[in-house]
């Protein structure tokens, strides 16, 4: 009889441990599903697993915007051939509006045309000034025109011309003119035609001033390595 009894208790040992387990494991899993404090999973912190502090957000640096292509000015040879051949005191007399453009050219061309038109500034500058020797030395002594002057008939030779300098000098007015859009154009080598128009302002001794327009053709002849006036046609 002892040795079963000695069995029932082991059994009732090892079925109270089996109980004692299980409600404990129901206790644990109740307290963690009922209505205690929920565990909160802790958030893992980016700066911890970069290595270094939490990146700060930071507004883009607005890039410099180009600056703006400097404006090329167009050079104007002739105005700076004539303020070099003759200085400052001739281009106040002789003003050129819309001087022509010879930087797109064939460079001994356009240094052909300079001279030219640098010929014709020079010459109406001594026609406003009376200067007839200045004015003699630039022309060829056969030269031709037609002007208002000569009523429609062709003139050739260089006395009309003196004639009209030498009257001219007895009550000088102050002369003023003005070349707007001279054309150049060159014929062969030794041959040019300089085309414009030409505003004048003359004040007499009254102070009265007056304003003429003419249409101009001049020719011009290479003679001696120098251009050589030829041929004028002057109209209004």
């Amino acid at each position: 009889m002892d040795k079963p009894f000695v069995s029932t208790a082991k059994g009732a040992v090892l079925t109270a441990m089996i109980a004692n387990k299980n409600f404990t494991g129901f206790r644990s899993q109740s307290s963690s599903s009922g209505g205690g404090t929920t565990a909160r999973t802790p958030v893992p912190d980016n700066g911890s697993e970069s290595g270094g502090e939490t990146p700060t957000s930071s507004t883009p640096q607005k890039e410099p915007e180009p600056a703006p292509p400097a404006v090329v000015s167009t050079t104007r040879s002739a105005m700076n051939f004539f303020t070099q051949q003759f200085g400052n005191s001739q281009s106040k007399v002789v003003q050129i509006s819309q001087p022509p453009i010879f930087d797109d050219m064939d460079e001994s061309v356009a240094q052909t045309k300079k001279e030219v038109l640098a010929k014709v500034h020079a010459m109406l500058y001594f026609i406003s000034m009376g200067d007839l020797d200045a004015y003699q030395e630039m022309v060829l002594p056969t030269l031709t025109c037609f002007e208002p002057e000569t009523q429609g008939t062709l003139v050739e030779g260089l006395q009309f011309h003196q004639y009209m300098f030498e009257n001219s000098k007895r009550d000088r007015p102050k002369i003023n003119c003005t070349m707007i859009a001279p054309h150049v154009q060159l014929i062969g080598t030794d041959a040019a035609c300089v085309c414009y128009t030409r505003l004048t302002q003359t004040t007499n001794s009254a102070n009265v001033t007056t304003v003429e327009k003419w249409c101009e053709t001049r020719v011009l002849q290479r003679h001696n390595d120098a251009w050589k006036l030829a041929h004028c046609h002057r109209s209004k």
